[in-house]
């Protein structure tokens, strides 16, 4: 011991590890009391460290399983510690896994998302093919009702005579206007519509 000051060390005995702390004995900080001559004595304090022991001493470092091991020495978490007079001893622990439940969460949460996302974006395509459809069918409708006023204005311009239509009961419901009235309707006539009431 240097200038009075505690030691501890690291040791083995009957092949178990143990902690040894000596340390020297003063006379406090009382004024005034005489001390005694020669070497001061010295407290040993020896701490074998059990498996009871380790047991508490790794949950009070929140570890687990923590043990003297000579097996597996090499693998990893573990603590190399140096003895008094013998081989290093190493102190394995089992190491905690703190990502294994959210680990089981985020690949619950993003199987769920996927689902989700696969739902809608199928909806998505479908709703996109209904609408395509929709916009064929109606430009197709709108094709079709050209070429039908084409094909009406086309027969009223050719016709010699009249064209009228007539309701449900047979009486004329329409009047025709200067778009639509033949040329050799409106020539005798001088009209540029006509009106035609029942």
């Amino acid at each position: 011991m240097v200038d009075n000051a505690a030691l501890a060390r690291n040791a083995e005995i009957k092949q178990q590890l143990v902690i040894v702390v000596a340390a020297p004995i003063s006379m406090g900080k009382v004024p005034g009391l005489p001390g005694l001559p020669g070497p001061p004595s010295v407290l040993l304090f020896i701490n074998f460290f059990t498996p009871a022991k380790l047991a508490a001493l790794g949950k009070m470092l929140d570890v687990r399983a923590l043990r003297v091991n000579d097996r597996d020495a090499l693998q990893q978490p573990r603590m190399t510690l140096g003895v008094i007079e013998g081989e290093s001893v190493v102190l394995r622990w089992q190491a905690k896994d703190p990502g294994t439940r959210l680990l089981t969460l985020l690949a619950a949460l993003a199987l769920l998302t996927g689902s989700i996302t696969r739902r809608v974006s199928q909806q998505a395509l479908h709703n996109a093919v209904l609408s395509d459809r929709r916009f064929a069918i109606l430009t197709v409708s709108q094709r079709e009702l050209a070429n039908s006023e084409a094909r009406f204005r086309d027969l009223a311009e050719a016709a010699s005579g009249w064209i009228w239509e007539t309701d449900k009961t047979g009486g004329l419901s329409i009047s025709l206007s200067a778009s639509i009235v033949s040329p050799a309707i409106r020539s005798p006539t001088g009209r540029e519509s006509i009106s035609i009431a029942c």
